[in-house]
């Protein structure tokens, strides 16, 4: 029986898990295919995506080509925001929050957020 056929969801995530901990860190996709065999197509099989097999294991994983939960990013500039005790900018997010990247529909919120604070300014 090959390797494919015989994968399950369980044994995937005992598999992504292993990894993490032997490489003291969430690998990225390309890390854990070169280290266990699993591949995209394995995940999307079972989960829809890597994100969700993550999901599964109780892991998370940020950065570059990861999707950020919109919850979690909301959370996180929250945190961010509470920390400077103003709404930060969108450098000041960069730079302190988790999610470096920011999405461009919350670099949308900042912007309007910053638009919003300059005309409150201006009364």
């Amino acid at each position: 029986m090959s390797l494919r056929k015989s994968l399950t969801k369980e044994g995937i995530i005992t598999t992504i898990i292993d990894c993490t901990s032997k490489v003291g860190h969430v690998p990225g996709l390309a890390e854990l295919k070169q280290r266990t065999g699993l591949a995209r197509q394995d995940m999307t099989r079972f989960f829809g995506n890597y994100t969700a097999a993550l999901k599964a294991c109780g892991l998370t994983k940020t950065g570059r080509g990861m999707r950020a939960e919109t919850k979690d990013l909301l959370l996180d500039w929250a945190k961010v925001a509470r920390a400077l005790k103003k709404i930060p900018t969108v450098y000041e997010y960069e730079r302190d929050g988790i999610y470096t990247d920011v999405p461009g529909p919350i670099r949308n919120v900042f912007q309007g957020a910053q638009s919003h604070e300059a005309l409150r300014q201006r009364k």
